[in-house]
């Protein structure tokens, strides 16, 4: 009999069923616990973001021993930022998907030293950037406002177009940012767009999705920026509206 404690020696479509229901599983056993936590403290408090991590590292052990490897609860409460669900917004519902998610992404990263074998990703010419639900010429307009300022100034007005009408993005055709990283985060976080994190990585050179969505963050504590950052924020939102 196959102990399910060794995924490494699931074979592929076996590997698949289990982490579904594995995920689905240990979500539900963590959900009314971690509901209770939000309830209790202040939301958006630090209390209440440390009270969160404190209920993962005691209850590593049995997470970790549930989904085949070194939980982080940290990690997981970035990776579930990082799909635009804050710790305080979270409920069963998301809980449960963002868990099954994340023991996808942390298998795969593990793979080559478990030899869990994993799905072949997507091809890159497979993936989308920003549906912004422009016309041409708002693309056009936003493009002008756009290159030599913050994006290289030889990027294509067609490779810009194609990373903002959302539909498939041509290989190899990353845009450029020629401002800072927390600049891009800025502007990355005003856009009105499911995983837009996730996409930035699609869209432009050199972009970490969890470094990103870190720096807005950061420019944002509890919702307000910092005063050196809202001249900035300020141009964006007249750029983009």
């Amino acid at each position: 009999m196959q102990d399910k404690n060794k995924p490494e020696k699931l074979n592929n479509s076996h590997f698949r069923k289990v982490l579904e229901a594995t995920g689905k599983e240990v979500a539900k056993l963590i959900t009314p616990e971690i509901l209770e936590i939000l309830d209790k403290e202040n939301k958006k408090s630090i209390r209440q973001r440390l009270a969160i991590e404190e209920f993962f590292d005691k209850r590593k052990g049995f997470i970790s021993k549930e989904v085949g490897f070194d939980f982080n609860g940290k990690d997981f409460m970035n990776f579930v930022y990082e799909n635009d669900t804050p710790y305080y917004l979270w409920n069963e519902e998301n809980i449960i998907e963002n868990m099954v998610k994340f023991i996808d992404f942390e298998r795969n990263r593990l793979s080559n030293l478990t030899g869990i074998p994993t799905p072949k990703p997507p091809h890159k010419a497979e993936e989308t950037g920003y549906n912004l639900g422009y016309s041409d010429t708002q693309l056009e307009t936003l493009y002008g406002k756009l290159i030599g300022n913050y994006l290289d100034k030889n990027t294509q007005l067609e490779d810009f177009k194609n990373s903002f009408n959302g539909e498939v993005l041509a290989e190899g055709k990353r845009l450029k940012w020629i401002g800072s990283k927390t600049v891009l985060s800025l502007f990355v976080g005003l856009l009105i767009h499911d995983n837009k994190w996730k996409i930035a990585e699609s869209v432009f050179e050199n972009c970490n999705s969890r470094n990103l969505a870190k720096s807005f963050n950061n420019c944002n504590p509890d919702g307000f920026p910092l005063n050196k950052h809202k001249p900035t924020i300020k141009l964006f939102k007249n750029i983009l509206h």
